[in-house]
């Protein structure tokens, strides 16, 4: 299902999958648009 993530962050339900996500990716949600974190050391600023 897409949420409005992006096309990497689809969730998928069933009757034997309830985690949503197959993987986790680290995100940053600025200015409404959700972006990959990739430099850790940037959170905060």
């Amino acid at each position: 299902m897409n949420v409005g993530l992006g096309s990497k962050l689809l969730l998928a339900y069933g009757p034997d999958d309830h985690k949503g996500f197959d993987d986790v990716y680290p995100t940053i949600v600025k200015d409404g648009h959700a972006t990959l974190l990739t430099n850790w050391s940037a959170i905060g600023k």
